[in-house]
């Protein structure tokens, strides 16, 4: 039962997590009397949190594999969301919060995909849609507390029925995983680690750049949200059938040209989103090929990348025209990333202790 519905709690969990995050940090952390610099220094502060700590927390859990990471997470942001508008402790907890949570979906994507992509990009895809609703939730003058607090409350019932063993502070093993042989072993591991991690580093701040300006309206607003959802979701199941090196490439060298000459377009640029976040599955995944012992570390190092791309954005501005052309550049030069740091053997390989 654990493993057919897990899936589909920490998918539903990721979700709520970031969906009730980002109320918080715009329904209380932004609405209340702060200047423009502490609201921009507050936002920086929850994503080092939320992101930065996910390699030590993921160290962490591959060391005590039975510690109960996503419950805490849950817990951690419910009480965060009681007190949502008390400032910068709850925003603190909340990322704490959200740290913790996307370190144990994560491991439980990893172990758990019997050597395939999909399941990790199933895990990553909701998020996408998360963060655009709770946002959209948080600048709402009337949007009611009581739906975060009964979200959060599903998902830690529901963490508690599939896992009924989490409130067990002891460390087991967990059975041993197919592992996954996807990452090009023709270079020392740390270099290939290097690589993967500066893959997503500069996708990150190029999907942060990116000059979107028909963003108008409800539906047109979450439409980037959703075509990143779409990609996500569906590029692990794509990598698994055409190779990890092929889907990654082609997708993103797919998508210069539609980001590039079809910005102005909701259709184009949507489909050019959806190609271009196809390719998160592969490097999450190619990293845990090289740590097949490590799924929290091997989890927590692509989110430390999307931190320190998406981090830049804080310090620099550019012009659309210049955002523009560097995406494209930035986009090519991660593919040809991908072109040396994975294979297309996406197959099961055999076991590994972990």
């Amino acid at each position: 039962m654990q493993k057919k519905y897990s899936l589909l709690v920490h998918t539903l969990g990721h979700f709520c997590v970031d969906f009730c995050c980002f109320f918080l940090l715009f329904a209380g952390f932004k609405n209340a009397e702060r200047s423009a610099s502490e609201i921009t220094i507050g936002f920086l502060c929850y994503n080092i949190i939320a992101f930065g700590l996910q390699p030590i927390i993921g160290c962490f859990c591959d060391n005590h594999k039975k510690f109960p990471i996503s419950l805490i997470g849950c817990t951690l942001l419910f009480l965060a969301i009681i007190f949502f508008r008390k400032g910068w402790v709850p925003m603190i907890i909340a990322a704490l919060g959200n740290a913790c949570f996307h370190v144990g979906g994560g491991i439980e994507s990893l172990v758990n995909a019997n050597g395939k992509m999909a399941r990790s990009g199933v895990f990553v895809s909701s998020g996408a849609l998360g963060v655009s609703l709770g946002t959209f939730a948080g600048i709402s003058p009337s949007f009611p507390v009581i739906i975060p607090i009964m979200m959060l409350s599903v998902c830690i019932l529901l963490l508690l029925t599939v896992f009924p063993g989490q409130l067990v502070f002891k460390s087991v093993d967990n059975p041993k995983p197919v592992r996954l042989y996807i990452a090009s072993t023709t270079q020392p591991i740390i270099f290939m680690l290097l690589l993967l991690f500066f893959s997503v580093f500069i996708r990150a701040y190029a999907g942060s750049i990116l000059p979107i300006k028909w963003k108008n309206g409800i539906f047109l607003s979450l439409l980037p949200s959703i075509a990143a959802f779409s990609g996500k979701f569906f590029g692990g199941f794509f990598a698994d059938r055409f190779g990890a090196k092929n889907t990654g490439v082609a997708t993103l060298l797919l998508s210069v040209p539609l980001l590039l000459f079809g910005i102005g377009s909701p259709i184009l640029t949507s489909v050019g989103l959806l190609l271009f976040n196809m390719n998160m599955s592969i490097t999450l995944c190619a990293v845990y090929s090289l740590l097949p012992d490590n799924p929290g570390l091997s989890f927590g190092i692509p989110t430390l990348a999307l931190l320190c791309g998406g981090a830049l954005t804080f310090f620099f501005s550019l012009s659309s025209t210049v955002s523009l052309y560097l995406v494209s550049f930035l986009t090519i030069s991660s593919a040809i990333g991908l072109i040396f740091s994975t294979v297309n053997q996406s197959t099961i390989a055999g076991s590994h202790s972990n």
